[in-house]
């Protein structure tokens, strides 16, 4: 209401984001990580064959072991949370704007 110009919130939201890319563009980086966990899995499971005999190897899978499933686990679950809460989002943006138009009939 600045220097006679009114502000609505039609004009606020004038942008309509398309939530389902969003949710696709997840589930396509999703896959994407998975490519790259099971790339990297590959190579570190080529080269503990291939060194196998160096005791220092046998340590470093104590500890890679635990990690690489520690970042599946993120893939995994983590994107799904991601993707639940986008959801949750969507749903109460559509109860808000709901409300909204229910406001400006009356």
């Amino acid at each position: 209401m600045e220097d006679g110009i009114e502000y609505t919130i039609e004009d606020e939201t004038q942008e309509d984001y398309d939530y389902a890319s969003i949710i696709k563009l997840s589930r396509q980086f999703r896959l994407r990580k998975l490519v790259g966990w099971a790339i990297r899995t590959a190579i570190v499971i080529i080269l503990c064959i291939s060194f196998w005999e160096y005791a220092w190897v046998k340590w470093a899978l104590v500890f890679y072991i635990p990690l690489n499933l520690f970042g599946l686990y993120a893939i995994l679950k983590v994107t799904n949370t991601v993707d639940t809460k986008i959801e949750e989002v969507m749903l109460k943006l559509e109860e808000f704007e709901a409300l909204l138009a229910e406001e400006e009939e009356e």
